[in-house]
């Protein structure tokens, strides 16, 4: 769960922070469509199975982190949205 920042007069404005994290949002994704996008085939380990497993799990853990970073910002976003319509 995120901590949301509190829109407030002293603060930056719901605005920018909405365009700030929406833009940020549709750059994790074009970085997950790009990195889907890469190949990771058991071709290209000719040293064996163990380290083509070994970058399957590495590319596996990467795709996770990223989905993470994804959601902290949809968190965020949802939240900022919910006080503008307070």
């Amino acid at each position: 769960m995120a901590t949301i920042p509190q829109i407030n007069l002293n603060g930056t404005s719901y605005q920018a922070l909405h365009d700030e994290y929406l833009e940020a949002h549709k750059s994790i994704n074009k970085a997950i469509q790009a990195f889907a996008s890469t190949t990771c085939n058991g071709r290209d380990f000719p040293s064996g199975w163990d380290d083509y497993y070994k970058a399957r799990d590495e590319r596996t853990e990467a795709f996770d982190k990223l989905r993470e970073a994804q959601k902290y910002i949809e968190d965020v976003l949802v939240g900022i949205s919910m006080q503008e319509r307070d």
